[in-house]
């Protein structure tokens, strides 16, 4: 309906000259000068009217455009401000990643988390960073707030990271309070699982967890999680631990590998 007003706002001029031309026509063939007074009466009221609708379409087209322009920046002010506070939480981020000090014989490598691991079975995801970087298979992956995993497989630009949670992964880990050591494992899709910790020692909920000096891939101290509880089966010989990861897997956008250092050449 109201393109119909539009469309016929636009012919005004025509409209108008239509009905000027019939009003002449009119007052060629009328000879009566009382007829005369009246058409010119009924002109004058027309075309005061015709200017009155004419003027009220043009300011309600005017104040429609101007809304539009309105809704429009809105739209593109409310975009700008999420770019920004991406931008800033990116970058705050970053810095508390860069808080980190590297390991011994060590160097940081950042990397973003581009995809999902393509392997079916596989609990990982992919990173935008491969061997142009020096990455190589094994290597530690990290975050700001705790051990992510390790790199299973590298391509020239990219790589394949296999986290805590995968089923398949093993990792030597200790208690940080009284260093009491383990074999950590897969539990459930949030959980882990510290096995043969004898119930002789005392474990309880809130303990940390971190890689052990013992492992042969993980570097020493990294936090793995902490204690949520702790179950004595009479029939097992050994604690049930349940771990809960310090990383939320499901909002890591970033992540640190820990890449040891090129040897100077002689």
């Amino acid at each position: 309906m109201k393109s119909f007003f539009y469309w016929f706002y636009s012919l005004r001029p025509v409209w108008l000259m239509i009905f000027l031309l019939f009003i002449s026509t009119i007052l060629i063939s009328s000879n009566k000068a009382s007829k005369l007074v009246g058409i010119k009466e009924f002109s004058l009221l027309m075309i005061e009217n015709v200017h009155s609708f004419s003027g009220y379409f043009e300011t309600n087209y005017e104040l429609q455009q101007e809304n539009i322009e309105i809704k429009k920046q809105l739209v593109k002010e409310k975009l700008e401000k999420n770019r920004y506070k991406r931008y800033i939480l990116e970058n705050l981020r970053l810095r508390q990643l860069l808080k980190l000090q590297p390991p011994g014989n060590y160097e940081l490598t950042f990397a973003h988390v581009i995809g999902k691991s393509p392997y079916p079975g596989l609990r990982g995801f992919i990173i935008n960073k491969g061997e142009t970087d020096s990455l190589k298979k094994n290597d530690v992956v990290i975050s700001s707030e705790g051990l992510v995993g390790k790199v299973l497989e590298v391509q020239s630009s990219t790589s394949i990271v296999q986290i805590l949670l995968d089923r398949n992964i093993r990792i030597s880990a200790s208690i940080l309070r009284n260093q009491e050591r383990g074999i950590l494992r897969f539990y459930d899709n949030s959980l882990l699982m510290l096995d043969y910790v004898v119930k002789s020692v005392e474990i309880k909920p809130g303990d940390i967890v971190i890689t052990a000096p013992t492992s042969q891939i993980y570097n020493e101290g990294l936090k793995i999680g902490k204690v949520i509880e702790v179950e004595n089966v009479p029939a097992e010989n050994f604690q049930r631990i349940f771990i809960l990861p310090s990383v939320n897997f499901n909002k890591l956008n970033e992540v640190i590998i820990l890449k040891e250092k090129q040897k100077l050449k002689d």
